[in-house]
């Protein structure tokens, strides 16, 4: 998790594996921070995540519901497809859960983002 100086408190002694980014700055600063980092370091997949989302999926009996109490396999299930995703496509995105009843289970490559594909996954 990268931080600031001053969120790093926050953060410490909560089995959080963080790295503090030297200085202070707006949100565009940070990811661009972030990609120079994983660049010089080496790290060619980069997942960013805000610190505030929660997760929800796709109910196969009912698809414009969600289930909302997730287990740690089903996030963990969440990020390998983001992951095995990332071999194949330059982009991928998680999609909120607002319309998300109107996007097609992952099928194919998304015809409407060149380089791009949805992740959804149901249960």
């Amino acid at each position: 998790m990268v931080v600031e100086p001053s969120d790093a408190k926050n953060y410490e002694g909560h089995g959080y594996n963080l790295l503090v980014k030297e200085t202070e700055g707006k949100i565009m600063d940070c990811r661009n921070w972030i990609l120079d980092y994983c660049e010089t370091n080496g790290i060619s997949k980069v997942v960013m995540l805000d610190d505030d989302i929660g997760f929800q999926k796709r109910r196969i009996d009912a698809p414009g519901r969600f289930i909302y109490t997730l287990t740690e396999e089903d996030i963990l299930q969440l990020f390998v497809n983001v992951y095995n995703n990332l071999d194949k496509y330059a982009h991928v995105y998680v999609a909120h859960r607002f319309m998300a009843q109107y996007l097609p289970p992952l099928k194919q490559p998304s015809s409407r983002l060149v380089g791009s594909t949805p992740i959804t996954w149901t249960s």
